[in-house]
């Protein structure tokens, strides 16, 4: 790519350092809510503030982490790219974790609930969509499949991404102009049009564009000028503060706030460049992302539901979350582990 201003390939760390905070709004959003449900606790005018009158201020690391996940491969493939290579990696890195996580909590729950743990009127032929991670996005679109609630829906949303970023990385690379201006008219009718409105916060083809988005901006990292934060920093103020509902459709109230975020993000750069020990924390943090997402809500969900108080205080929930979130963590660390065996029986790739 001749125009896109990357001279050459050096680690970009507000990448990590925004995944990060992504798992761990994404974790904290899930853990607030599935404590409500549970009747446990009700964070909503207790001193947290939970959403504004456009966003729900925790779902914002969503959107974030599609425009980071179309970026990081963006910038990691601009140059080299073997399509072999490419898919082979994807498997490992996706579905390994996966099978790892959903073999074990199948078991887990099995135990727990001394049965099976699905309906037996699901068709057998349903496990396709557990074979390809897809399960908890299919059943979130209203077809039941054997889903453990593993990935979250937005796992089966990402996968058929990496499917086709071969070609949007080819049509980005030769036109990515064109390419962006087609997408961004098509996603503008989306969002203004679309049928199915009540599940666009986890529809594809406007979740598509948030990562040709991140694949976009990466391919002109260089030419980014710091003037964007002034732009930036407005509209992240109107969606956080502006006390009326804007007359916008609920998918730009996603992706503007996170484009927002990732564009301010950039502007940690230099600071992060020059801080050794916070690159080591938020590298690692950043590396444990994808097997946070798979456990996360395995751990949630599990001791949530035995947790015998009602009404207590919000320092307790605090508690009890900083204990769940260092369990997710180590679960996670774990699954890296047996992961990476696993890997070894693929040493071509």
């Amino acid at each position: 790519m001749t125009d896109s201003g990357i001279v050459k390939k050096q680690h970009i760390w507000f990448f990590d350092a925004l995944r990060t905070v992504a798992f761990c709004l994404i974790v904290l959003y899930h853990f607030m809510a599935d404590v409500e449900l549970q009747g446990i606790y009700t964070f909503t005018g207790r001193g947290i503030i939970m959403h504004s009158a456009n966003m729900h201020f925790l779902s914002i690391g969503v959107p974030v982490f599609f425009i980071l996940s179309g970026a990081g491969l963006m910038y990691g493939y601009r140059d080299r790219f073997s399509a072999k290579r490419y898919y082979a990696g994807r498997f490992l890195r996706i579905c390994i974790p996966f099978y790892v996580v959903y073999a074990i909590y199948f078991v887990v729950m099995c135990l727990l609930r001394r049965a099976f743990p699905f309906s037996r009127e699901i068709p057998l032929w349903r496990l396709i969509f557990t074979l390809f991670a897809s399960d908890e996005y299919v059943n979130a679109l209203g077809l039941p499949t054997f889903t453990l609630g593993i990935g979250e829906w937005f796992l089966g949303c990402l996968i058929p991404m990496y499917l086709l970023f071969p070609l949007l990385r080819r049509l980005m690379l030769k036109a990515p102009r064109l390419v962006m201006g087609a997408a961004t008219i098509a996603y503008l009718l989306l969002a203004f049009f679309y049928p199915f409105q009540h599940i666009a916060d986890i529809s594809f083809p406007l979740k598509l564009y948030e990562f040709m988005l991140g694949m976009f901006l990466a391919a002109y990292l260089s030419k980014i000028k710091k003037a964007v934060l002034a732009a930036t920093l407005p509209v992240l103020a109107l969606f956080f503060l502006y006390p009326l509902p804007l007359p916008i459709p609920s998918a730009l109230k996603s992706t503007l706030p996170a484009l927002s975020i990732f564009l301010s993000g950039m502007q940690l750069e230099p600071l992060l460049a020059r801080s050794p020990r916070l690159q080591k924390v938020i590298k690692r943090m950043s590396g444990l992302s994808y097997e946070i997402y798979l456990v996360h809500h395995c751990v949630i969900y599990r001791i949530d539901e035995f947790i015998p108080w009602q009404g207590t205080d919000t320092v307790h929930m605090l508690v009890l979350f900083a204990g769940e979130l260092l369990l997710i963590v180590l679960l996670a660390a774990a699954v890296r582990k047996i992961c990476a065996l696993l890997y070894r029986l693929f040493p071509s790739v």
